[in-house]
């Protein structure tokens, strides 16, 4: 059912704000709505960019050392409320950590570079800082190919000059090209023509070995300090648990301070929703901090549209995720769940309709129920919950067909669908038609609320007699009454159609283009045959894959056979499931919901303590 909501409307004092949020945001009953003149609160956007932060430092944590293991922790609901400065300490020595190891590793990637560049000079024994200073030689320091190299030593011999090779580098060897002032230029042109490269070693005070030396131990210093840094990060990251309390006080903050209200300069105002049995909870919040208010509970106006709170039985409860996917009801129409729930259950269980695959989803929606511990409030938690329940109905029709993974180990109590396709599908356009007769019920019931009885009765009854008529007709069943049934059905709505336009004539026009409608009524109820569909590419599947594990029997071919099986399967139930799904929501929004449906609501949600990490004590 939809549960009923009343507008609220309160007034009170600024300097009662904070309370009075805290106070409502614990007893979590009143959504706050926001208005065209309405503001969030000062330091909305601040808090927002503290859990921001705090979230990014979170996530670097369940990155790098995992998901928090175990139950969730539990904490007292008042104490989400208070300061965590342990937290903020953490995550701020968290932060400072991290740049301290980013910084000491540039800091080393750096000094290896320089070491590196160092590498090809050490056999170098004067300081650099003086390898210029003559006043008789010119010398070109570079890197020549080491292929080259002797080559480049006999030329420069014949000139007169002489060449010193060193270390290797990345370039090539790493050299010194000596010539006499005024005599050089001619031989070091052509050491560039055979690949000498210019480059000069790096100007230091001391020697080569010396400055590597003294690299290597600035180099080793650091990697001491990021060591001990990613030491102590560890044991940071180890307590991710507290930065998951903060995470969740900071956005109960967030979502507090992002609450839009009007205000002047001693007063404040809010506007929002409660449903109808929780009023009198808010008001007795309201007064247990403060006598200075004004406060309106009222009904909705007829232009406003209150947001919309689903409270089915437990059973109904999980399919309304199915519904919400597509939209939320309108809080003034009927809620779909009741019926659309035990129409999906069916209709989903028919398309997979295998014993085996109803255990197999079973045990894997319960596996990850058990060890996911997915909030129950959620759409995840909720889709589990169908398919769990699906699983019962995918073994009933299992048991229908008499599949069990694909064989007949006993005979089916209603028929083979590979065996006989036309009765199934026969069963799949009564089911069909079963299911649109219902929504046009729903359609019935909500034109009765809205005071248009005749209307409803009008518009859906008709229509029934008419398709079961054309039904029983084409199966050549029950003798004459279908006929009679089609043609009272089809008079009515000739009749009927169009009773609102003016004129005679338009109303004519209004009944035979309203007649014409069997067309789509007959399109949608052939939409069923998809049941049909997915029932043999199931069973097809499953008996291809029996029959290959077949084959492999025999010596070690069991082995492969087995792994075939077990492969195979579990491919056909995730692909079954996934057009199950698919196909059964299908002709829930298409065929179901296009009979009654208007949707276009939104969801209730009140100011409240919404914890991702923690559990809050009842």
């Amino acid at each position: 059912m939809i549960v009923p909501m009343k507008k609220v409307t309160l007034y009170a004092l600024k300097e009662d704000r904070e309370a009075l949020l805290v106070a409502l945001q614990q007893c979590g009953k009143l959504m706050i709505s926001s208005t065209e003149d309405s503001l969030p609160q000062e330091g909305c956007e601040e808090s927002r960019q503290a859990l921001r932060r705090i979230e990014e430092n979170l996530g670097y944590t369940l990155r790098e050392g995992g998901a928090i293991k175990g139950a969730r922790q539990e904490v007292g609901l008042q104490s989400l409320f208070e300061e965590d400065a342990g937290g903020l300490q953490l995550m701020e020595e968290l932060e400072q950590v991290k740049a301290q190891i980013a910084s000491s590793e540039g800091q080393i990637d750096s000094l290896r570079a320089a070491e590196e560049q160092l590498a090809p000079w050490l056999p170098l024994d004067t300081p650099l800082g003086e390898l210029r200073k003559n006043r008789t030689v010119d010398v070109l320091f570079g890197f020549c190919p080491t292929a080259a190299l002797e080559g480049l030593r006999a030329l420069c011999e014949q000139a007169g000059g002489a060449l010193e090779s060193y270390g290797e580098g990345k370039e090539g060897t790493a050299a010194a090209l000596c010539a006499k002032k005024g005599e050089s230029e001619a031989l070091f042109a052509e050491a560039r023509e055979r690949g000498f490269t210019e480059s000069d070693p790096p100007r230091l005070a001391g020697t080569a070995a010396e400055e590597a030396e003294g690299l290597a131990k600035r180099r080793a210093a650091l990697e001491a300090e990021a060591q001990a840094a990613k030491d102590r990060l560890k044991e940071l990251i180890a307590r991710r648990e507290e930065l998951a309390v903060l995470r969740d006080k900071q956005a109960v903050e967030a979502e507090r301070l992002a609450v839009e209200n009007t205000e002047t300069v001693s007063t404040f105002c809010l506007r929002g929703w409660v449903c109808a049995g929780d009023a009198e909870k808010v008001k007795a919040t309201i007064e247990s901090v403060t006598d200075a208010f004004d406060l309106a509970i009222e009904e909705p106006g007829e232009e406003e549209k209150p947001p919309t709170l689903e409270r089915n039985k437990r059973l109904i409860r999980p399919f309304e995720t199915i519904t919400d996917m597509f939209s939320y009801p309108d809080p003034r129409e009927l809620d779909p769940n009741p019926m659309m729930g035990p129409w999906y259950w069916f209709i989903f269980g028919m398309m997979m309709g295998d014993v085996g695959y109803g255990l197999m989803l079973a045990l894997g929606a319960f596996a990850i129920l058990k060890i996911k511990k997915p909030d129950p409030s959620t759409d995840f938690s909720k889709l589990l919950r169908v398919f769990m329940m699906c699983s019962f109905s995918t073994a009933f029709w299992g048991v229908m067909f008499g599949s069990y993974f694909g064989e007949s180990l006993y005979p089916a109590l209603l028929f083979v669908p590979l065996d006989e396709p036309m009765a199934t599908l026969i069963v799949c356009m009564i089911i069909g038609a079963l299911h649109i007769f219902s929504g046009m019920f729903l359609n019935l019931m909500n034109k009765a609320r809205g005071g248009d009885v005749l209307g409803g009765i009008l518009d859906n009854v008709p229509w029934m007699f008419l398709l079961t008529g054309l039904g029983l007709m084409l199966g050549g069943i029950g003798g004459s009454v279908g006929m009679y049934l089609a043609i009272a059905g089809a008079a009515v709505v000739l009749l009927t159609a169009g009773r609102d336009r003016p004129g005679v004539f338009k109303k004519v026009v209004g009944g035979l283009s309203g007649l014409y409608g069997v067309i789509n009524y007959a399109s949608d109820i052939l939409s069923y045959a998809r049941i049909l569909a997915l029932v043999l590419s199931g069973g097809v599947v499953a008996m291809v894959m029996n029959m290959l594990a077949g084959m492999l029997q025999g010596g070690i071919g069991w082995v492969f056979a087995i792994v075939v099986y077990i492969i195979g399967h579990v491919f056909n139930v995730v692909m079954s499931l996934l057009s199950a799904y698919v196909h059964a929501s299908r002709l829930q929004y298409i065929e179901f919901f296009g009979k009654f449906y208007e949707g276009n609501g939104y969801a209730f949600r009140p100011l409240s303590v919404k914890p991702k990490y923690v559990e809050v004590k009842k």
